[in-house]
């Protein structure tokens, strides 16, 4: 049962639309802990990962850009929800704790109808457990583990739930996880062992009110990661002087620690009332998230200037704080005519700064006025009006931004007769971003300040119609649109202006919203009284008037609206129940995605975009029986993944993923209110590869997935 329309639960089988749910049972037996662990079963589900907590999410084949990690105006391409909280955020999504979560719903396909912009290529849904007023329960729980070539693992979670009346009760959950590192770093006279450590502490407090008509559930969130270092590698290259220490795989230079901490702060406060006809539902969300990023741009900095620098560290903070309100009606009576209305209204507020300390600049500047050789017309004769706020700083920059976003959404189903249903949907979206960019610093010619604005209106449309040929076989097509929101670029070094004005084009320039259009056709079946279930979908998506960025000389990127990219694909998903004791999952994903417009300097007509692999596949096999006055299962799961590109496929810098098949196996064995599981995740240590990153004028650095990692988890119910 999911709630994927809205409107109240209904069978994953009875909605027309390729949707895949992920039980609580199913999320326990597997110790899911994040994202990277739940995707592994929804086929055509990937991301491009930097580490925990970065992100970003791939449906269909829908992507352009890998991350960026000065792109604040960038939205993602996927809508990713906690409950009726949007928290999607491009490349940079908060990976909360797995704990006292019912189902996760994974929606395929544009949803710009129902959940607006973000979720141009799907969605995301973590549906928590709400309170229950019925007794007190709870679970408790602690694994350790051990990665290969790394160091231990150790995590705790747990939940109460505590009724406070025969209307009220609340419930709370909390986690954290330390999670030893895998990486070595080698930099000669800094070298550190398992140097990616990573420490998440976080938990969850609901309040719920069940009346007779009125229903209120309040949630408050919090999670707090703090990564030392990044799982990032670079591959041994002889003749390379940059990464001469690196002898192995596992083995990275670092003269900066690659640090990244994210914390997240939400509350929502959702009611529905049930006016007999017709249910009122409002949800208001509030969050705060902070982004501290460092980056080692030692590398970069010594390749394109002259200052003789030792160290360079490139540093972002950014600061999200946002509102949003959704209030809707949906119908609820016997009438051939069901539908929902609403209304959204988001206030979003961001800060980003970055500075980029670099040993030896002032210094290096000050030494060029002395002998004539710094450019007088770029600081004037006093070259302290160049430096930042920070010592030693080519550049600093922030950005703040101000977004506000209203819409009007709805749909209609009406069923000619008991078989035949059309549905209508729309949604129209007002919005306005405004942003103020201040920079400073010898790069960018001293102080300066830019504002841009851009506005901006538009609707979508959904047209369904589906057919149940018998009582457990449905047919459907659908047409959608999905949508993402534009923006206004960021800061840009005055150095980089000559370039800007020969592209016909200014540092604060507007870039508009991009669009996704979607066919589809799909069939949803069950056979052998409901022991088999076979969905299948086709569908054909074309993403248009992309928010492409090009590179710049200096070294920072400038977005536009260019090109289109054509999406063809396939997927299934098969359940069986082949017996009380055996049940077997199977599902695949196959993409055809190229560029049909090419955008210059960028791609060219028939180019793969990049991180877009071509075939996934996944599939799990449980036997549990009773034992030993308990229950023993056993359940393996697989994940295929192809190959795919870190660029378009024609550019000079490509680089490839490689493909991997990953096998994770977990015994149980349950005994009245225990349950001990011995596991192993990537049990034949495949080489996993979730990014490569070419930036900053250095070796490709690739992200690695975590090596065999094996240990026990105990658990008690109380």
């Amino acid at each position: 049962m999911v709630t994927a329309n809205k409107r109240g639960a209904q069978s994953l089988q009875d909605i027309a639309g390729s949707v895949q749910a992920i039980s609580s049972q199913t999320l326990e037996r597997t110790l899911a802990e994040g994202f990277e662990d739940y995707i592994k079963m929804v086929p055509g589900l990937t991301s491009v990962s930097s580490g925990t907590g970065q992100s970003q999410i791939v449906i269909r084949g829908v992507n352009s850009n890998r991350v960026i990690h000065t792109s604040t105006q960038t939205r993602s391409l996927a809508g990713l929800y906690l409950d009726e909280m949007p928290i999607s955020l491009a490349g940079f999504n908060p990976d909360l704790g797995v704990v006292d979560v019912e189902r996760i719903e994974v929606l395929r396909g544009p949803q710009g109808t129902l959940y607006g912009s973000s979720s141009m290529s799907g969605t995301v849904r973590v549906i928590t457990k709400k309170p229950d007023t019925e007794e007190v329960f709870g679970k408790i729980g602690a694994d350790t583990s051990f990665t290969k070539d790394g160091d231990m693992n150790f995590g705790f979670k747990g939940s109460v739930n505590m009724p406070l009346s025969d209307k009220i009760a609340m419930s709370v959950s909390g986690y954290s996880s330390s999670k030893g590192g895998f990486i070595d770093n080698v930099a000669p006279g800094l070298e550190e062992e398992d140097y990616n450590t990573e420490e998440t502490i976080g938990g969850r407090l609901q309040v719920a009110y069940y009346g007779d008509k009125l229903t209120i559930n309040s949630s408050f969130m919090y999670n707090k990661l703090d990564a030392e270092g990044r799982p990032d590698e670079y591959i041994p290259t002889p003749g390379d002087a940059r990464v001469a220490a690196v002898t192995d795989e596992l083995q990275t230079v670092k003269v900066v620690e690659d640090s990244y901490i994210n914390e997240f702060l939400g509350f929502n406060f959702t009611f529905d009332y049930d006016f007999g006809a017709v249910n009122l539902t409002s949800a208001t969300s509030v969050f705060d998230m902070e982004l501290d990023n460092r980056l080692d741009d030692t590398f970069r900095v010594q390749a394109v200037t002259p200052i003789p620098t030792t160290f360079s560290d490139f540093q972002n903070n950014t600061r999200y704080r946002t509102k949003i309100e959704e209030i809707r009606l949906s119908s609820n009576y016997e009438s051939p005519l069901q539908w929902i209305i609403g209304g959204f209204y988001e206030a979003n507020r961001r800060k980003f700064r970055q500075t980029q300390p670099t040993t030896e600049t002032n210094n290096f500047f000050e030494f060029l006025t002395s002998i004539g050789a710094f450019p007088p017309n770029l600081c004037g004769t006093l070259v302290s009006t160049c430096f930042g706020a920070v010592e030693n700083s080519a550049f600093d920059g922030t950005e703040s931004i101000k977004t506000d976003q209203f819409a009007v959404f709805g749909e209609a189903t009406y069923s000619f007769t008991d078989a035949l249903r059309l549905k209508l949907g729309f949604r129209w979206f007002d919005y306005e971003n405004e942003v103020s960019i201040w920079a400073a610093g010898p790069a960018n010619g001293g102080i300066s300040l830019d504002q841009g604005v851009l506005k901006e209106s538009d609707w979508v449309p959904k047209v369904e119609v589906s057919y149940d040929v018998t009582e457990d076989h449905m047919v459907y097509a659908t047409f959608s649109e999905g949508f993402r929101l534009g923006g206004v670029n960021g800061f840009v070094p005055a150095v980089c202006g000559a370039q800007l004005t020969s592209l016909g084009t200014t540092i604060a320039a507007p870039f508009n919203s991009d669009g996704l259009t979607n066919y589809e056709i799909g069939a949803k079946t069950g056979w052998l009284d409901g022991r088999l279930t076979a969905n299948m979908a086709v569908y054909l998506n074309e993403f248009k008037d992309i928010q492409s960025n090009i590179n710049l000389n200096c070294g920072f990127f400038h977005r536009f609206n260019a090109g289109k990219v054509e999406n063809t694909g396939v997927e299934g998903d098969f359940a069986y129940q082949a017996s009380e004791a055996l049940s077997l999952r199977f599902g695949f994903a196959y993409v055809n995605s190229e560029v049909k417009n090419a955008v210059t300097g960028l791609n060219v007509k028939g180019d793969e975009p990049p991180y877009v692999p071509e075939f996934s596949a996944s599939g799990s096999v449980e036997y549990g029986v009773p034992i030993w006055n308990g229950f023993g299962y056993v359940r393996t799961d697989v994940r295929h993944v192809s190959s795919s590109a870190n660029e378009f496929s024609s550019r000079a810098s490509l680089s490839t993923l490689p493909s991997y098949t990953i096998v994770d196996l977990n015994l149980g064995y349950e005994l009245d209110t225990w349950t001990m599981n011995i596991f192993a995740r990537n049990l034949f240590d495949e080489t996993v590869v979730t990014n490569i990153d070419p930036d900053r004028v250095q070796p490709d650095q690739l992200s690695r997935g975590m090596p065999r990692t094996v240990g026990v988890s105990v658990s008690k119910r109380f």
